[in-house]
């Protein structure tokens, strides 16, 4: 691979995961005031909300062995949370949940790494930055 494209490719991804932050960070506040964030605090990554003020943290994913939960972004009206998970494979892939961290349902399962997820502003489409073709590109659903 040419340095050219290496760094457009890094431009490209770069580009995608600045969307996923402003996506997820202007829905964050959406859910009563209740912010999504990961914590490695018991050792991997896991889920929590809390709210505004810092208070009233929960725990919403909980892991055996090694897995990671990472990128939780809120859907625009609050009920969804959509992250990224090895939790299955080893691999990242997206998974969405309830507020409460319940109903968990796995939305990709191919062999590259699926991450970095965002709902897009009326919450009708879920976007992504997936390395299955081998580069960093920008998925939807």
């Amino acid at each position: 691979m040419g340095r050219a494209t290496s760094r457009s490719t890094w431009a490209i991804a770069s580009l995608a995961a600045l969307l996923a932050v402003l996506c997820s960070s202007a829905a964050a506040f959406v859910a009563d005031t209740k912010i999504a964030f990961v914590s490695w605090r018991d050792g991997d990554s896991e889920i929590y909300t809390m709210t505004s003020d810092g208070g009233s943290i929960e725990q919403l994913t909980v892991n055996t062995g090694i897995s990671d939960e990472l990128w939780p972004s809120w859907n625009p009206d609050g009920s969804e949370i959509v992250f990224a998970s090895t939790r299955d494979d080893g691999d990242f892939d997206i998974y969405i949940m309830d507020a409460a961290g319940q109903s968990v349902q796995r939305l990709t399962s191919d062999t590259g790494t699926d991450w970095e997820p965002a709902w897009s502003p009326d919450g009708s489409r879920i976007a992504f930055i997936s390395y299955r073709t081998g580069y960093g590109q920008d998925f939807r659903f």
